[in-house]
Formats: C-alpha cells, sequence, structure tokens
C-alpha cells in the first residue's frame, strides 16, 4: 500500500546521470531491457544508482509496473554482486547453509534494506557495489554472531548436564566449549584481517 511505502522527495543529480534517469525513462520496455544490459564501462550503460533510484521513485507512487521493471534489473545486479562476494568467501557459505542459501539470504536483505531508505537513499554512498559489499558483510556479522551463540548455548547446555553427571554418566564431547570459543575467535579475527587486506587492495586497484 502507497501509505506503507516511504515518502521521498525527487532526486535531483549532476550530470550524467540525470541524464541516464531521463533516458531510462523515454524508453519502452523492450528498449529498456536492451540499455540496462549494456556492461558498466561501455557506451549507453546505466549506473546501478539510476536503477535504484527510478526504483524508489516509481514504487513509492504506486507505479507497480514500472517499478517491476526497475526492481528485476537491480535484483538481476545485486544477486551478481553477492554471488561473487559469497562464493569468495567459504566461511559464510558454511555458516549460512551453503552458497546458494547464502547468496538467496544475502540478496533479500540487501532489498529490504534499499526499501526501507527514507531520506538518504543507497546511491549517496560512494557506489553501488559498495554499498552492497556493506550490506553483505552486515549480513555475515549476524551470521558469526548466530555461531558465537550457538557456542555459549553449548557451553551452558554442558554446564547444566554437568550437574547431573551421577544421573546421565560422563559427557563425551569431542572438544571442550573453551577451546570451541578459542577457536571461533580466531576465525573471527582471521577474517577480519582477511576483510582489511581486501578492502586496502580493491582502494589501491
Amino acid at each position: 500500500m502507497k501509505e506503507d511505502r516511504p515518502q521521498r522527495n525527487g532526486w535531483s543529480q549532476k550530470s550524467p546521470r540525470l541524464e541516464m534517469v531521463v533516458e531510462a525513462k523515454s524508453l519502452d520496455s523492450a528498449n529498456r531491457a536492451q540499455q540496462f544490459a549494456i556492461r558498466y564501462g561501455k557506451p549507453g550503460h546505466i549506473d546501478d544508482e539510476v536503477i535504484v533510484t527510478l526504483f524508489l521513485d516509481a514504487w513509492c507512487v504506486d507505479q507497480d509496473g514500472e517499478a517491476d521493471s526497475y526492481a528485476s534489473e537491480i535484483l538481476r545486479r545485486i544477486t551478481m554482486q553477492v554471488r561473487a562476494h559469497v562464493r569468495k568467501n567459504s566461511g559464510w557459505q558454511q555458516l549460512g547453509g551453503g552458497a546458494d542459501t547464502a547468496i538467496d539470504d544475502f540478496c533479500q536483505e540487501i532489498v529490504l534494506a534499499i526499501l526501507g531508505e527514507k531520506a538518504v537513499p543507497c546511491h549517496a554512498e560512494v557506489a553501488f557495489g559498495n554499498y552492497v559489499y556493506r550490506r553483505c558483510l552486515d549480513e555475515a556479522g549476524k551470521l558469526y554472531a548466530k555461531k558465537h551463540s550457538a557456542a555459549t548455548s553449548l557451553d551452558d547446555g554442558e554446564d547444566a548436564a554437568a550437574q547431573g553427571a551421577d544421573l546421565i554418566g560422563p559427557l563425551t564431547s569431542p572438544k571442550p566449549p573453551d577451546e570451541i570459543l578459542v577457536e571461533i575467535d580466531e576465525f573471527l579475527a582471521d577474517h577480519d584481517k582477511l576483510e582489511r587486506i581486501r578492502l586496502l587492495t580493491s582502494i589501491q586497484n
């Protein structure tokens, strides 16, 4: 419903994106699909940020047909980026239930984040790709938090079981909980280092 959708003022952007907005709005569905398919760096390419803005504007004023057209394209581009990020991070795949599940979940959360923007849409960041990558990191952080929480629950459960050891016999755990927590902390620390290295490398390139 329109009343459930965030209110936004019209987006005013300097060239060349202003021209991209006007051009995209003037195209019919067939020509629009062809235009959107032009890859970055090629003549005629329309930036991700432009499509996000067109999508939000159409969605907020109940132009659902137009919004669906823009949404399908922006979802395609999000999926391409998320797939690349997830496949580079085996830890995300393991914690997220496999690569395909993690990709689907990450994409869903990123779309929800875009829809939730009320004042400053995501294209206000340096680049839309940067926005997607940051949201991937947000979702990965949630996965690691769940992993850490699960390990803590295991620790609590073993403490409770130990209190009734005379009744149920000795526990047979392959590793003590303290050792599990140490391994998780080391994993998180190594992951943080790798992400910082990857970020510095991308900046330099």
